[in-house]
């Protein structure tokens, strides 16, 4: 997967979970729930321009909850760092060079005014704990980085049977699990009999390139 397309897949998840924790304080089906991502490239240099998130749910939103559910999912900390002007700056660890130590400075100027506790505990309300199955450790380590910037404690696997096997341990403590739809083990429509097998109220968030069968979304 190349870093573009991590990318946007990063983009798609945390806006999926935070479209979750808005669907379980309204108690809005959220259970199928996929997340679509288009992008628009552009040149000069190459980059992505600009990006559609789309959440697809299992059961019609209710109007008067639908433009709450958009502003929920544009929430997400990876969207907001984005379009909050976030300064990104590049240096060698044994750099002597005056421009590192002036970027380290300007990074500190930058930085946001400590959350209060209150606001932390707002923020993870309805999700604490995540499953992050993927065996592309590139993607693994930006979705766990997110994910723990954003207030998640993360359990993570590379392969879908060992995946199986931590949340049949832990599932009590899992609020949701994050998955490519392939996976070495156990993919996902052998995953999704399995989880519900251990908790009917398990909820899995899956990405993917390949569509996803019709009698596995009704099962989710």
């Amino acid at each position: 997967m190349s870093p573009g397309r991590l990318f946007l897949a990063t983009l798609g998840a945390c806006a999926g979970l935070y479209a979750i924790r808005f669907c379980q304080r309204h108690d809005i089906a959220y259970q199928g729930l996929t997340i679509q991502v288009d992008d628009q490239s552009a040149e000069s240099p190459p980059r992505v321009a600009a990006a559609q998130i789309t959440p697809s749910f299992p059961e019609p939103i209710p109007d008067k909850y639908r433009g709450a559910v958009i502003r929920a999912a544009d929430q997400c900390y990876v969207t907001q760092s984005i379009m909050h002007d976030m300064d990104i700056y590049v240096s060698l660890a044994d750099s002597e060079e005056s421009g590192a130590q002036e970027h380290h400075e300007e990074m500190e100027e930058a930085g946001r005014p400590q959350r209060t506790q209150t606001e932390t505990d707002e923020e993870t309300q309805g999700g604490r704990t995540v499953l992050i199955v993927e065996d592309n450790i590139q993607l693994l380590g930006a979705l766990r980085a997110t994910l723990e910037r954003a207030g998640y404690s993360v359990l993570e696997s590379r392969d879908g049977g060992e995946g199986a096997q931590i949340f049949r341990a832990e599932h009590q403590a899992i609020d949701a699990v994050i998955m490519d739809w392939k996976m070495l083990g156990l993919d996902g429509d052998r995953w999704v009999g399995t989880m519900l097998s251990i908790d009917s109220n398990a909820r899995t968030i899956f990405y993917t390139a390949y569509e996803i069968p019709g009698d596995v979304r009704r099962e989710l």
